[in-house]
């Protein structure tokens, strides 16, 4: 981390320091909140109440991406059925095996809360409407090392709004 702020000081405006690790999250604009997703439906000639048949299949692609790149890159999709279990130390333990060569080093999944939406009719008006909600989704947590950063993540979320959450590990020192 040292090396770049000399090396792009013509580009930096500030520098970030945290405590050890930077998490970057992000989600599809129109699919972040239920007005904008509610429109984005509408605007395509979708029920609100079909909103599950429109995700399903943007799941099942997520899903397929991830096996492809299991697949690729020799490793197995490995489902962390316990919540207690420690995701960085299987991490930790796959590094010592393979070493800390660039990239992708694990596909981890759990099934765990995400943010959703559901079709509601409103007793009074008669509107129908998409409200938030929530229900469990499998998220892939993808760990790759990166030359620069070391030690990554990007975790997915299978389900819509597919919320994206980033992150690296702060190298001490730097």
């Amino acid at each position: 981390m040292a090396d770049l702020v000399p090396r792009y000081s013509d580009r930096i405006v500030g520098v970030l320091s945290c405590y050890d690790r930077v998490v970057v999250r992000g989600q599809i604009r129109w699919f972040a909140y239920a007005k904008g997703m509610e429109l984005y439906l509408r605007t395509r000639n979708i029920r609100l109440f079909d909103f599950p048949q429109f995700a399903r299949p943007l799941r099942d692609e997520i899903r397929d991406n991830a096996e492809r790149m299991a697949k690729a890159n020799g490793i197995e999709i490995q489902f962390i059925r316990n919540g207690a279990i420690c995701k960085e130390s299987i991490v930790a333990q796959i590094i010592e095996r393979r070493g800390d060569s660039p990239g992708l080093v694990a596909i981890l999944s759990v099934l765990e809360v995400c943010p959703t939406f559901e079709a509601r009719v409103d007793q009074e008006t008669g509107c129908t409407s998409l409200r938030p909600d929530r229900t469990k989704c499998l998220h892939y947590d993808f760990y790759f090392i990166d030359e620069e950063l070391g030690l990554c993540f990007l975790r997915v979320s299978t389900w819509c709004p597919f919320g994206l959450q980033a992150y690296f590990v702060a190298k001490r020192g730097g």
